[in-house]
């Protein structure tokens, strides 16, 4: 399983208990607003301390987070390891999907999973 490698997002642990919010995490309400003004220009990256795994299973892929599995068309394949394997990437920069509507649709999904956090 592959772990994300923790980012500048990611707060200390002793400014998360003063806040309320776990390490790595945005609030709520933040999350909401960055999937709202995502746009192909827009940077994201894979959330601190993310453990995944992607397999491919017939025309699908199974994106296995800890607590729940994504499962995409295959064709997301490549994007989703693009974003979650590398550095803070844009996402008009997605490989193999073939128009943004498509980027923004996979990256938006994958910010609601809270997998991915703008950079």
């Amino acid at each position: 399983m592959a772990v994300a490698r923790p980012g500048r997002r990611g707060r200390p642990a002793a400014a998360a208990s003063l806040t309320g919010v776990a390490p790595g995490t945005d609030p709520p309400l933040a999350q909401a607003a960055a999937i709202t003004a995502l746009t192909a220009d827009s940077r994201v990256t894979a959330r601190a301390g993310l453990r995944w795994q992607l397999v491919t299973e017939g025309d699908r892929v199974a994106l296995r987070l800890f607590d729940r599995t994504v499962t995409l068309p295959a064709q997301c394949g490549p994007a989703v390891r693009a974003l979650l394997a590398g550095p803070p990437i844009r996402v008009g920069d997605l490989p193999g999907l073939d128009t943004d509507a498509d980027r923004l649709t996979l990256t938006r999904r994958l910010l609601r999973e809270a997998a991915l956090t703008p950079a």
